[in-house]
């Protein structure tokens, strides 16, 4: 009976020796483990909105609203799992008063290429002014639980050429404050709650050459919220609210206080011959003329020359409202965003040619937005006057073609 009791007892520790080690070896319940996951040639957009109020020496100068659409595609992936990102992104300036759609003019662009490392660091050069935080966020190389915390290292990097002269990214670092908070339920995908804070206060090292009006000091506070799907390994959207303060070299200070939000999609990439010839075709069978299609570096551009306004406005006349109408028809099987391009002949002021075209393209864009071809979000629209001429302006006929506008359907 002893030596029964004694063999129990040996096999008792034994299994708590085994079941200790399981506990010790295997991550805890719900740990995971959180890192950027890259698939070469996907595509992405990422479309953020930015409402803000601007302060001048603590007076409200102006309330903005700054739409920023950026396309990420992942040209390669390294054996290590670094991503190489072509990243395109444009700053959408706001609509005029008359607009109260919410179409957005096209604005002001920029590229970069840089890498960025499956826990979330970036690799950008200098030359590169975008994007404006960098580094965010970061996950450590560890099993993460609901409640854990960690910090990393970040950076915002500014574009002050235009306003400051400043020919390099304006770099201000901070410390990045991060806690699983746990998960959500989204019409039912479960997304990970990540939340993310900073402060900042930076001092200047070094005086900018060519100008002596820059940032002394700098105060940055931002408190985000983000979603990420851990299974994708990409987040999905965020929303932010945030506070800028820079005080300059003469003592005036400029605050910057609002909100961000930012929603990612997949973008179907639709720009190929196939499909421009098929659009063509399209259009042939529904029997519009003057309009013709190009594949080009954005996408599938389809041109409507001679288009038709009351005399000397931005009014469609009945007949074009028909042919975007027909049009509409073949937009909805393309989910891309579109750029609504005006174009002018060449008469008057370089000025009033600019303007007339803008006007002309946001037309257009408000009907095609009207009969629901696409969303306010999914629309913008540029002015070129008549910078881009298709044909000589040298007669009545010429003149006309030049008169157009140009729909294309956006890969990036």
């Amino acid at each position: 009976m002893i030596f029964n009791k004694s063999r129990h007892s040996q096999l008792t520790v034994i299994i708590l020796g085994i079941f200790l080690c399981i506990l010790v070896s295997t991550p805890p319940l719900f740990a995971k483990t959180f890192k950027f996951k890259y698939t070469k040639g996907s595509t992405e957009k990422i479309l953020s909105t930015t409402d803000e109020d601007v302060f001048i020496n603590g007076q409200k100068s102006n309330h903005s609203t700054i739409t920023n659409r950026i396309t990420q595609k992942t040209t390669d992936v390294t054996e290590d799992g670094q991503g190489i990102m072509e990243v395109h992104f444009m700053t959408a300036e706001e609509a005029s008063i008359e607009n109260t759609t919410n179409v957005k003019k096209w604005g002001k662009e920029y590229t970069s290429i840089y890498s960025t490392s499956p826990q979330g660091t970036y690799q950008i050069s200098d030359k590169y002014f975008m994007p404006v935080v960098r580094n965010v966020p970061v996950f450590p190389k560890k099993d993460i639980q609901i409640g854990d915390t960690w910090v990393a290292q970040g950076e915002e990097a500014h574009d002050l050429r235009e306003t400051l002269g400043i020919e390099k990214p304006y770099k201000i670092p901070f410390i990045a404050n991060y806690k699983y908070a746990g998960t959500v339920n989204e019409n039912g995908k479960i997304l990970d709650l990540i939340t993310v804070n900073y402060k900042i206060t930076y001092k200047t090292p070094t005086k900018p050459k060519n100008t002596d009006y820059y940032p002394v000091k700098n105060y940055v506070y931002s408190n985000e919220k983000l979603y990420w799907d851990n299974e994708r390994g990409a987040l999905i959207h965020y929303n932010e609210e945030f506070s800028i303060m820079f005080e300059m070299s003469n003592g005036d200070i400029y605050e910057f206080i609002g909100t961000a939000h930012a929603e990612t999609t997949d973008i179907e990439q639709q720009g190929t011959q196939e499909n421009a010839n098929k659009i063509q075709k399209q259009l042939n069978d529904l029997d519009i003329d003057n309009t013709s299609t190009e594949l080009t570096d954005r996408g599938i551009k389809i041109s409507l020359e001679k288009i038709q306004f009351k005399a000397e406005s931005s009014e469609l006349a009945d007949s074009e409202k028909i042919k975007l109408q027909k049009i509409s028809s073949i937009l909805a099987d393309m989910p891309n965003d579109l750029l609504i391009g005006g174009h002018c002949a060449k008469w008057g002021s370089e000025e009033s040619q600019l303007s007339l075209s803008e006007e002309r393209a946001m037309s257009v864009a408000n009907y095609l937005l009207s009969i629901g071809a696409k969303t306010a979000s999914q629309i913008f629209t540029k002015g070129y006057g008549s910078t881009q001429p298709v044909a000589p302006n040298d007669s009545e006929e010429n003149m006309a073609r030049n008169r157009r506008v140009e729909i294309t359907i956006l890969d990036n």
